[in-house]
């Protein structure tokens, strides 16, 4: 049955748990030990507050309800389980008086598609400190929804277990809670569906960063939190997440090295600071694509938007548009930090096998 025993019948009152917070590992490294949950947990949650900055204020507070770093800190309680401690310490040299206390329990359970997968066990623990909700936001993090068929409660399932392990998945979500200075009765709350699915995203995201190289090799203080900040700053940054300052007040020639024509003038006068929807509809070469393009530099120049998307229908129009775009975007980003990626099934080529031959205007583009 779904949560049952798996080999022998467990004695958890036999003797203390072996397994504390510090040594449940979040994963090895070259057959070594490597960062532990409660340290990949902490830095997911910096990490996760670094990635929140980059979004306007006024979408931080649409988007992200109180404790979103808290949700994404916890992301791998379910990694803090007798299965997944099991799967990492049977590939490490040393260390029998843990593995003798993980014998009765089988790593396979621990795989992407069984029952206790550390995806699954952390879905069931926050659903049942935190509601459904947020349960399954966190357990999306693999990208796909685990089987966790009925279960809502971690507390007594054998193979998650049992409440000894439980006991101290919430001692991992407490010490947590404190470290990002959160009432200890705090839960956090989803408050619509967008934000459930922007934090099942945020949660991927921050855990891909925290989980990179960038860390490895760091000898990391959980409890200085100023350096804590720094390290995930510097990671975001790493990763490609960075402010983009812009060149500021330039007019259309400029920008495009000719003037701009009535239609072009009268899409920006009726343009608000807010931004909005508009439509501009004209027969072709009537400079549609530098109307459109000098009315995102005057939004980008607020700081209330983030960026560009071209939507195109083929390769063939996303090829060139993305030679405009870029020839665009070098004009109006401060020192050369701007990035414009070209998304399409063959866009690899650009920066791959084809190299500086692939680029706009060179001999393959």
């Amino acid at each position: 049955m779904i949560g049952g025993r798996s080999g022998p019948k467990r004695d958890y009152s036999e003797k203390p748990l072996l397994f504390t917070v510090y040594n449940c590992l979040a994963k090895t490294e070259k057959d070594a030990p490597g960062m532990n949950v409660l340290l990949h947990g902490i830095l997911t949650g910096w990490v996760t507050r670094e990635l929140i900055k980059i979004f306007p204020a006024e979408m931080q507070h649409q988007l992200f309800p109180e404790g979103t770093d808290l949700i994404t800190a916890c992301h791998d309680v379910g990694k803090i389980s007798p299965c997944f401690q099991k799967l990492l310490y049977s590939q490490l040299q040393g260390y029998e008086d843990l593995k003798e206390a993980l014998s009765l329990w089988d790593e396979t359970h621990a795989s992407r598609d069984a029952i206790a997968f550390h995806g699954s066990v952390s879905q069931v623990c926050l659903e049942s400190l935190w509601g459904s909700e947020i349960g399954k936001v966190v357990g999306l993090h693999h990208g796909f929804t685990p089987n966790v068929g009925y279960l809502s409660d971690d507390t007594h399932i054998d193979l998650y277990g049992g409440p000894l392990w439980a006991r101290l998945r919430r001692e991992f979500i407490r010490y947590v809670t404190d470290h990002f200075d959160y009432p200890e009765d705090f839960s956090p709350c989803l408050h619509n569906s967008y934000q459930a699915g922007v934090i099942a995203g945020l949660v991927t995201v921050a855990d891909w960063i925290a989980s990179g190289a960038f860390f490895d090799g760091k000898t990391i203080d959980i409890t200085n939190k100023n350096e804590l900040a720094c390290f995930a700053k510097h990671a975001v940054e790493s990763a490609g997440f960075r402010g983009i300052s812009y060149k500021r007040d330039l007019d259309f020639a400029n920008i495009f090295s000719f003037q701009w024509n009535t239609l072009q003038k009268e899409l920006q006068e009726i343009v608000q600071p807010q931004g909005g929807v508009y439509i501009l509809e004209a027969p072709m070469g009537m400079g549609k694509t530098e109307a459109a393009l000098y009315v995102a530099y005057t939004l980008l120049q607020t700081h209330k938007v983030r960026g560009i998307y071209f939507a195109l229908p083929t390769r063939l129009t996303s090829d060139k548009i993305y030679e405009r775009v870029l020839q665009f975007t070098e004009k109006i980003v401060s020192d050369g930090n701007g990035v414009t990626t070209l998304l399409h099934s063959t866009a690899w080529l650009y920066q791959t096998e084809l190299g500086a031959d692939a680029a706009p205007g060179a001999s393959w583009f």
